[in-house]
């Protein structure tokens, strides 16, 4: 019985890993296109704001990632 909740444990993680993965880089592409009409726009703040959260959520995914070849290299 335990390898049944094994299995459920990697599908639950894996959904959850490519759900949140997912948001994480669609917020970044949102943010940098947000950054580009803000800075034509003229609202300098706005487009500065907007480039700090890309950089952030880009963090993010590229931390994810990183902890995910990590994970399975070392098991």
């Amino acid at each position: 019985m335990s390898d049944v909740g094994d299995l459920v444990e990697v599908v639950w993680m894996g959904l959850l890993a490519g759900v949140g993965l997912s948001v994480t880089f669609s917020l970044v592409i949102a943010a940098v296109v947000r950054a580009g009409t803000a800075r034509r726009d003229g609202r300098d703040g706005a487009a500065v704001l907007h480039s700090a959260i890309a950089v952030v959520a880009g963090l993010v995914c590229l931390a994810a990632v990183a902890f995910a070849l990590i994970t399975m290299l070392h098991k």
